[in-house]
Parts: C-alpha cells; structure tokens; sequence
C-alpha cells in the first residue's frame, strides 16, 4: 500500500506535463501563427469595404474593377478558410488537454487532502518523507501551471474562432455588396443602351458640328443659302415686291447665331478681355468638364488628304473673328488656345474631317501653330471620355441646353421633337449658361437690311427701324416655299418664280396660303427661346403647329425675302 494511492494523481501529472509540454508548445505556434493571419485578413477586409465604397461612388466602373475587388474578396476567403482548418485542428489537440485537466483536476480534489499522510505512513524510513513531500508539491504545481495554461489556450481559441466567424460574415456581406453594385450597373448599362437606341437618329446629329439647318435642311440645301447670302450681300437680290394698300406687313428681329449650344465665341472673347484664361473660359461654357491630354497622329482633310495633326491640320484650324486682335490681342491669344482646345476635342475621334462650318472651318497655313503647341494634346472630357465640343458664334442673352434647342430635338422623320430631358441627360455638360456677349454684332440684330449696308458683317440693331418691311405677298411666298417638301425645297432658288412654287406645291396635294393676315411664332421652352413652330393666318387657310418649324422657316425666308433680307439664327420674332 505504499504508492498504489496516488498512481492516478502522478500518471494524470505526467501525462499533463509530457503532452501538455508537446501540445502547448504547439498550440501557442498555432495561437502565434493564427492570431497574425486573423489581424491581416481583419486588415485586408477594412481595406476592401473601403474600395467597394469607393467603387460604389463611380459612374465609369469597368467589368476588369468589379473582377479584382472580386477576386481580393474570394482570395481573402480562401485563407480564412485555411484559418479555420487551422482552427479546428487547435481544437482537437485542446480537447485532449482538457480530458486531461479534468481527471487532473477531479483527482486533486478528491485525494488532496489525504495524499501527504498517505506518502508519510507508506514509507519504511522517515528520511524519505521530506523529499516525497516535495516531490507531490513539484507534481501538483506543475499541474495548476498546466491547467492554467490549457484554460488560457481555450480562451484565446474561442476569441480566435469568434474573429474568424466575424471577418467571414463581414466578407460574405462585401461579396454580396458587390453583386449588388454590379447588378445595379449592369441595369445602368441597359437603360443607357436602349436610351441610346432611342436616339439613334440624335446620335447621328449629334456627331458633327451643324449648323441650325442641319437637322431639318440637307446639306445641298445649306451649301445653297450660302450661295444665296454672296448674293444678297452684293446687293444682287431680288426687289421687294410692292404691297397693297392696307395690306399687313412685317418685321423680324432676332438674336444670336446658329444652333445655340456649347461654347459662344464672341462671349468667350470677352472673358478673355476681361483677364480670364482658356480652362476657365471653357468650363465656363461646358459644363463639369476635366482636361486630359491625348495624341494624334494624322487626320484626313477634304480637299486637302492626309495632315499632322497637331502641326498642320490644328495650325491651320479657323473659326477666330480677325477683328479681335484690333480689339484686344491678348484676348485673341487666348482665344485661339481656346479654340484649339475645342477643335481638337472636337476631332479627335474623327479619321476625316470638311473643311466648312458643317464640321469646323479650316482655312490652311500656322497662323494657329503656337496656339496648338502651347495646348499640345489638351483635350476635354466628361467622365473621362472626350465630350461633343460644339460652339458657335453669337449667343445673345444665353446659350441653350442641347435638348431645347431645334437643331439637336427636332427628328426630320418623324416631323416630332424629341424628348428634351433625355438628351439634356445623355450630355449634362450641353446645358444653357447665361452671358450676354453683347460685343457681337450678332448679338441682337434686325433681319431687314437696307440697301445702304454693303455688307451683312454687321446687321442693324433689333430695334433698328432701318430696311424695308416684308410685304403680304413676300411673306406669302416664304410661307408656301417653307410647306413644300425636302425634295422639292432643293430645287428652289431666289431666281424660282412665286407661280413655281405654287405649282410645286399644287402637285404635292398641299394647299398654297393666299392673302396671309397674320403671323405668329411658338417657340421651343425650357431655356430656349428659339423658334419651334411658326404659325400664320390666310384668306384661304391657316397654317399650325407640326407644318413649318422655325428652321426651316429661316432657310426659306433666307432664300426668297427680298433685298437683303436675313434672318440668322432661329431665335427671332415676327412683329
């Protein structure tokens, strides 16, 4: 009966002490080892929530953007998921530890009491007793040692497995977070394709600088109103017929020039008069744009072929009033780096380019080679991507919004105007911007020309009572030429006889206005006020909204009116 006593209590002691000193050297590896990849995996799922967010705050995300942060967020999974093996074998080799702990610990309570008078009166010789009794008191503090170190070692697991099972959750959440944002983008994307769709024919329009008769009036038509306007500036047009006694007659006054949209050039030379530089000048009129700067080789000119781009084509770019530089040269040195950078933003996505307003004027030679190197590759853009760099000469009061004015919502198909919210929406950076350039000559102008101006360089002022007023048959005549059809509007010149154009109009089954009483405009809304429909009142007829819009009103009146008569833009009144 001497040691069968306290066997149990010294195999459990020596069992803790071998494998716990095993098993504890290798579990607190495994604690070290674990608790450095939970505090980088912890690092590397706050640095992916703050992409995701930032990624969700961008309009332009590409498919490559969503794959990487995908591709973090699943490669972050996958050593958690090596975490967790991790942890469950920390959890095998715990549990053997604690079966141990707790015979351990059941056995030191159980004998602790009695274990000292068993070693005291099991042994033959009293010499033995002290270093027995040192002995039990060496084997039961290494066991609490053990067991405490094993109670620590299951602490910091379930913290470990905690923190493990938070970061999964939180990760799951971001994966989720992201298919959701590419959900939501891929929607964006088909709203925007089908809007896109829908605007096809504004898309078409809208991918060359036009004049205001561009969306209503072909291209023959307009190369023919120049022809028309060298004759009347040479006094070479026709006389206006006289008109009856009593019969009405009428004024028209207008403002501005072309189709209103982007950039206004004499207003934009008056900023610069007044010391601003080109960047802000053009973010003055385009709206929320960025500068970058891009390259291009060549591009193709008509009439000229292939040229530099930069050093030939650009140099030798237009589109700058020559009197600027007698008004203010400073200002014109800023205004030609300010036309560079529309021009070339306006061409560089283009292979071939005309050489007239239909594109953007090219008149040849350098004049513009120090404007183009000092602006070398500087471009606009919205989003990132080159926007439409529309301009033109005169605004008046204001420019327009694209999808108020006529030139861009008017669809010569259908004989509708589109939807102006939409494509106000498809180019946010096209949007009206009060400024009166009131430098222009152009700026607001009476469209009655006397025979006393040898030039239509500077028209009368809109209040000018000078000219001559256009008469009811006059008046007539611009009216029935304006209700004929494209293709018959094509082969009407100012030489064309009224019984012609009557006839024309017979043959088409239309009904020619006689003795006109009364004429009236209905104009676009929104921030335009150009002319969307003009309306009239015959004898004989009347004429609505939906037959004669405001372009090609001005087309027709530009053709026919007598003397030198002209209206330039489709901002005008009829008095």
């Amino acid at each position: 009966m001497r040691w069968f006593l306290f066997i149990p209590i010294i195999l459990v002691s020596l069992a803790l002490s071998v494998n716990g000193n095993v098993a504890s050297a290798s579990i607190l590896d495994d604690y070290q080892s674990t608790a450095t990849q939970l505090s980088k995996l912890k690092s590397d799922k706050d640095n992916l929530a703050v992409e995701l967010k930032d990624l969700s705050t961008k309009l332009g995300l590409t498919d490559s953007q969503i794959a990487a942060v995908q591709a973090k967020i699943t490669a972050t999974l996958s050593t958690l998921t090596q975490i967790e093996a991790s942890l469950a074998d920390r959890k095998g080799k715990i549990a053997i530890q604690e079966t141990l702990r707790d015979a351990a610990v059941l056995d030191y309570y159980k004998r602790g009491e009695v274990i000292p008078l068993v070693l005291l009166f099991s042994s033959n010789s009293w010499q033995e007793w002290p270093e027995r009794l040192i002995y039990f008191k060496v084997t039961l503090n290494n066991v609490r040692a053990t067991v405490t170190n094993l109670n620590d070692e299951i602490t910091n697991f379930e913290a470990n497995k905690a923190e493990a099972l938070s970061i999964k959750n939180q990760l799951l959440a971001q994966q989720q977070a992201l298919a959701n944002l590419q959900s939501k983008l891929k929607n964006q994307a088909n709203e925007a394709s089908a809007r896109l769709s829908q605007y096809a024919a504004q898309e078409a329009i809208l991918g060359q600088k036009l004049s205001d008769l561009s969306a209503e009036i072909s291209s023959q038509m307009s190369w023919q109103q120049s022809a028309v306007q060298n004759i009347k500036e040479s006094g070479s047009g026709r006389p206006n017929t006289p008109n009856a006694s009593g019969a009405p007659s009428w004024r028209i006054g207008g403002y501005g020039t072309e189709h209103g949209v982007g950039m206004s050039q004499w207003g934009a030379f008056m900023l610069a008069a007044q010391g601003w530089d080109e960047e802000r000048i053009l973010k003055f009129y385009y709206h929320d744009i960025d500068f970058k700067t891009v390259s291009k080789d060549s591009i193709n000119v008509e009439g000229y072929g292939s040229m530099n781009f930069e050093d030939e084509y650009l140099a030798g770019i237009g589109e700058t009033d020559p009197v600027w530089r007698t008004i203010n040269s400073d200002a014109a040195a800023v205004m030609d780096r300010v036309q560079i950078i529309a021009a070339r933003t306006y061409a560089i996505n283009n292979s071939s380019i005309c050489t007239t307003q239909a594109c953007q004027v090219y008149i040849g030679g350098t004049a513009k080679k120090d404007a183009a190197d000092k602006t070398r590759g500087k471009i606009m853009v919205y989003s990132g991507e080159p926007i439409r760099a529309f301009y033109f000469s005169t605004s008046g009061p204001h420019t327009d919004s694209i999808g108020d004015t006529p030139s861009f919502a008017f669809n010569s198909d259908t004989r509708q105007y589109k939807d102006s919210g939409s494509i106000n929406d498809a180019y946010p950076y096209l949007r009206s911007t009060d400024f009166n350039d009131t430098m222009s000559p152009y700026n607001n102008w009476s469209a009655l020309m006397s025979n006393s101006w040898k030039t239509q360089s500077f028209p009368p002022k809109k209040d000018s009572s000078e000219g001559t007023q256009i008469g009811q048959i006059d008046m007539g005549d611009v009216l029935n030429t304006a209700l004929l059809s494209p293709s018959d509007l094509d082969k009407v010149s100012s030489k064309t006889s009224m019984e012609d154009v009557r006839s024309m109009l017979k043959s088409e089954g239309k009904t020619p206005i006689e003795a006109v009483k009364s004429v009236s405009v209905e104009t676009m809304g929104g921030s335009s006020s150009r002319v969307k429909w003009v309306k009239a009142e015959g004898s004989n007829r009347s004429i609505d909204s939906g037959e004669i819009t405001g372009i090609r009103f001005r087309y027709a009146f530009n053709v026919r009116s007598p003397e030198k008569d002209w209206i330039y833009s489709t901002w005008f009144e009829v008095k």
